[in-house]
């Protein structure tokens, strides 16, 4: 239910191919041919009103071929090949949500998991504990650090660490 209010377009347009699809195998082609041409052309008149908002913000988009798509199709009566249309350009626009939301989730995951703490290695003890981002004091050229959870060792280049 929670996809279906996410991606409202996706839903429609899934529901209107069962519909026709129904009407179709009942032998209602008229009906059929009818609910997905209105349908068809709803989706292509809210596409290119977001299209043209785009353009004049100068980004282009494949919204421009999908809206020519669809009406070509319509145009020559292949009402069925609008529809595919319809839920390919829907559908994409919800795989491309998806995907950012998976990618935010993931960067924030890999931030998440970024080394909070140092250790410098001395002669008195081992290894020394410190912040990450904090000055270490005593730290000397080619000093040996390591971050822990991956403990890999880091020797620093000559440089002011301060």
């Amino acid at each position: 239910m929670a996809t279906i209010l996410r991606f409202p377009l996706v839903a429609a347009t899934l529901l209107v191919g069962v519909c026709v699809g129904v009407l179709w195998g009942l032998g209602q082609m008229p009906a059929a041919q009818a609910i997905a041409t209105i349908y068809a052309l709803t989706v292509a008149a809210y596409r290119a009103v977001s299209m043209i908002r785009d353009l004049f913000r100068g980004r282009w988009g494949i919204d421009l071929l999908a809206v020519t798509a669809i009406a070509s199709t319509l145009v020559v009566g292949e009402y069925l090949a609008s529809l595919i249309i319809v839920l390919m350009l829907t559908g994409g626009d919800a795989l491309e949500e998806f995907a950012h939301g998976r990618a935010t989730h993931e960067l924030k995951a890999l931030l998440e998991r970024a080394p909070r703490t140092a250790h410098r290695e001395t002669r008195a003890t081992r290894w020394k504990r410190f912040p990450w981002g904090a000055s270490v004091p005593e730290t000397h050229c080619w000093s040996n650090l390591r971050n822990r959870p991956s403990g890999r060792s880091l020797a620093l280049p000559c440089r002011d660490f301060r």
